[in-house]
């Protein structure tokens, strides 16, 4: 553990081009199969002795499944043009996210409070009940609107794969521990991220 305050360095995230791409090809192929599958059905329906109720019924899924997978990739063009992040950094002042030099959103160590009477710890592992191998990095920070401290999570908001993500969280503990000495912070964290 660092235990000066100056020489706590900056990291920031590596990307791995190479598994970006093989999960845009597999979503752009599975995309494509139910489009054409979809198509196949409208088509096909035709040829093949089925009832008439039944080919309207596989027409009208088909015209569903293309209106929601259209409709699901202008989302995606849109989200991704708004909110494209670059890349992450973990330095002195907090967490912060980037699109090229532009600043997009940060969590400072200085904003981070201290958790409700009811919660044990104010930085934590949430582990959602239905999913066993997935869990958010949490913390809590102050709402203007509800005028209280809400738990947030930390989410890499980027359309690319971080390979040291685990490292850059790890990081930000440190940091918490380092500039917020305040804060009660949940003993498993340390063993998970070997701190």
């Amino acid at each position: 553990m660092l235990a000066d305050v100056n020489q706590f360095p900056t990291i920031q995230s590596k990307h791995s081009k190479i598994f970006t791409l093989f999960i845009k090809i597999f979503g752009i192929t599975m995309s494509l199969v139910i489009l054409v599958t979809a198509v196949s059905m409208i088509f096909l329906g035709g040829v093949t002795k089925i009832r008439l109720e039944i080919r309207i019924l596989l027409a009208i899924i088909a015209i569903l499944l293309i209106i929601f997978i259209t409709w699901l990739l202008i989302i995606q063009f849109k989200n991704n043009s708004q909110k494209k992040v670059t890349h992450v950094i973990v330095d002195r002042e907090g967490l912060h996210h980037y699109r090229n030099e532009e600043l997009i959103k940060t969590i400072n160590y200085n904003d981070l409070k201290t958790a409700p009477q009811n919660e044990r710890y104010d930085v934590f592992f949430y582990n959602p009940p239905e999913s066993e191998a997935y869990s958010d990095l949490c913390f809590y920070i102050y709402d203007e609107e509800s005028k209280m401290a809400v738990r947030k999570a930390v989410f890499f908001e980027g359309d690319t794969v971080i390979t040291n993500g685990k490292q850059l969280l790890a990081h930000f503990i440190k940091g918490i521990v380092l500039f917020r000495p305040d804060l009660r912070i949940d003993p498993n964290l340390f063993e998970i991220f070997k701190i």
